[in-house]
């Protein structure tokens, strides 16, 4: 009872394929392996024809019975302790992915054992996976390129409002004896600054450009005023 319940929690399949008779020995069995009967001796390529032409789609039984061989097990076998082939099979119109494990039950390599397991949820599982990481990638590379982008363009646009401190700065200081024209002078350095201050807050939050999480603002402003600032900083 207790090997019973590990098999039916393990495998759904557990047999012995004897190479001298090529009969095999179903030990154990589900529902797929119900039409091979129990603890019975029956032919090895009769029982993977029967299966192969009943749970297993058109398109792949070529494969399959070339896998299935006993020639291509036995040439496997030469070189690894274990092979394994794995197919989808049709279990009650639900497709299901199968995984055939072949080993010699010892030296003398006489007989092989044949287990057979269900490997869909860790299949689907493992795609889930792989399917995460690469858009996982394809946002780290997005990420990457955006900030590569945002950089390259963002040296260009701190040049503009230093260049326009630096610049209304000196002239403030040559005219000092006209109030007016130094006042419109530092303000334009004010508004220069700001935009620089605004800028360097931007490159130091690159978090959320890595992230993906940067989030742009529809907000009503005075388009005027934002050409002035525009045309004083950009002309002067």
């Amino acid at each position: 009872m207790i090997i019973n319940r590990i098999l039916d929690l393990h495998f759904e399949f557990l047999g012995l394929l004897d190479l001298s008779t090529q009969q095999i020995t179903n030990y154990h069995h589900s529902k797929l392996g119900a039409p091979l009967g129990s603890s019975r001796d029956v032919d090895y390529f009769k029982d993977v024809s029967d299966f192969v032409e009943r749970f297993l789609p058109p398109e792949l039984r070529k494969d399959a019975f070339t896998a299935f061989s006993i020639p291509q097990l036995c040439q496997a076998l030469a070189d690894q302790d274990s092979h394994s082939i794995v197919f989808p099979a049709c279990e009650q119109s639900v497709r299901r992915i199968k995984k055939w494990q072949y080993m010699y039950l010892d030296q003398s390599r006489t007989v092989i054992v044949v287990i057979r397991t269900d490997i869909t949820d860790i299949t689907l599982e493992q795609e889930r996976q792989q399917q995460a990481l690469r858009e996982a990638l394809i946002q780290a590379k997005q990420a990457s390129r955006a900030k590569t982008q945002f950089l390259s363009r963002m040296s260009h646009e701190l040049r503009t409002p230093m260049n326009t401190i630096i610049g209304m700065s000196e002239v403030a200081a040559h005219t000092l004896n006209d109030p007016k024209r130094a006042g419109a002078c530092l303000d334009k350095v004010k508004m220069s600054a700001h935009l620089l201050l605004a800028l360097i807050n931007d490159i130091l939050d690159m978090s959320r450009i890595e992230s993906g999480k940067v989030l742009l603002k529809s907000e009503e402003f005075n388009f005027r005023s934002f050409l002035r600032g525009v045309n004083d900083i950009a002309l002067e």
